[in-house]
């Protein structure tokens, strides 16, 4: 953008001024808010000049800046998230996260319209959760996690100056549900593993229950990010919900199955060496078929799972990721501290962990208040 600075007489002194043309040709001129005397020296002149020049450049970035968060808002919301939001959702979340987010904001388009993005009101989310709830039949649980992913895709928005308001920023709009997560009973436990004991899902299984590891995770463990030495495996952040490293230490049980499996990846090598022809351990997934070589997809273990908890009586509304909750609630009710367990379970904060796992905690809470003694 072109511009100079020039002087303005005005009574007793020059006042200076930026005049600068704007993209449609149109030329603009604004005070720069400096000025010296009609008699001032040469020096003077030059020092105020160089204080207009700093002050008209920063005027410049504004006036550009402006116009870029004009431009922005008129922006339809399609435009938004295909081009920017779901690019920083496919190169910042795992693959499962990525699903959720990009499948619940493009229903939002749907329903609620593609407007320019600053257009939508808090009534639309109000209809959102309606059209769900009674249209769609879609259960409260699964609309509050929608809701959730597209509150954070407005936030981002917001966050990074796509957008001049946020229309649900603060909004209670969640469905009140019963947060409890349901686990399996220490018997159900014994029972599953007693029924998929020497199978590839009964190790599966056993490593779920032992470490709270996420299906997800459990699917995309690859050598390179085990520490034998050490007894942990290192998941990148790319695998992990939260978008954040996580080291996982290994009890007893837990580094036993990770061992049998290394056992069973050297022989599957030994065996089949075409199979594995330029492809190093370290690159090779920690649970593999045990015929042709290629990893367990997170829909193939849930199958697996699935089958297994049908034949000994286990009900459907229990899924494999029950197994991360009745590791967080056994450790509770062994007597673990609440802080260790969050840890564990890769948590954000304690908070998170207690607000869904007070009902165990109650247990212990109950115990410590029995100290006081009569």
């Amino acid at each position: 953008m072109d511009y100079k600075i020039y002087p303005y007489k005005r009574g007793n002194s020059y006042k200076l001024y930026l005049r600068y043309k704007e993209p449609n040709g149109r030329k603009r001129n604004l005070s720069t808010g400096i000025s010296y005397p009609l008699k001032a020296s040469k020096k003077q002149q030059a020092d105020a000049k160089r204080k207009a020049e700093k002050v008209g450049l920063q005027m410049l970035l504004d006036v550009k800046a402006k116009g870029q968060q004009k431009k922005r808002s008129s922006e339809k919301l399609s435009n938004f998230l295909e081009y920017k939001y779901f690019v920083h959702v496919k190169n910042n979340m795992s693959e499962n996260s990525e699903r959720i987010y990009i499948n619940a904001l493009n229903r939002f388009l749907d329903i609620c319209g593609n407007r320019n993005i600053n257009d939508y009101k808090r009534s639309d989310i109000q209809n959102y959760k309606m059209h769900r709830l009674n249209i769609d039949g879609v259960k409260k649980t699964t609309i509050n996690i929608e809701l959730r992913s597209i509150k954070a895709g407005f936030n981002w928005g917001l966050k990074n100056e796509y957008l001049q308001k946020h229309p649900f920023r603060g909004l209670d709009f969640m469905f009140e549900v019963d947060d409890r997560r349901e686990e399996l009973s220490k018997e159900q436990i014994k029972k599953l593993l007693k029924k998929t004991e020497g199978t590839m899902i009964g190790l599966v299984i056993r490593f779920g229950y032992n470490t709270g590891a996420r299906i997800g995770m459990i699917s995309n463990m690859k050598w390179k990010m085990v520490n034998f030495e050490e007894r942990y495996i290192n998941f990148p952040a790319s695998i992990m919900k939260s978008n954040k490293p996580f080291t996982m230490p290994l009890n007893d049980q837990a580094f036993n199955i990770v061992q049998v499996w290394y056992s069973l990846a050297k022989k599957d090598r030994k065996y089949n060496p075409e199979e594995y022809e330029d492809i190093p351990l370290k690159e090779c997934y920690v649970v593999q078929k045990e015929k042709t070589g290629g990893r367990y997809t997170v829909r193939g273990m849930q199958t697996m799972f699935n089958r297994a908890k049908k034949k000994v009586g286990i009900p459907k509304t229990i899924k494999f990721h029950s197994l991360r909750h009745s590791f967080a609630t056994h450790l509770l009710e062994n007597g673990a501290d609440i802080y260790s367990v969050s840890k564990l379970m890769a948590h954000s904060s304690v908070q998170v962990t207690a607000s869904f796992y007070d009902h165990t905690d109650a247990l212990n809470y109950r115990n410590v208040a029995n100290m006081i003694g009569t």
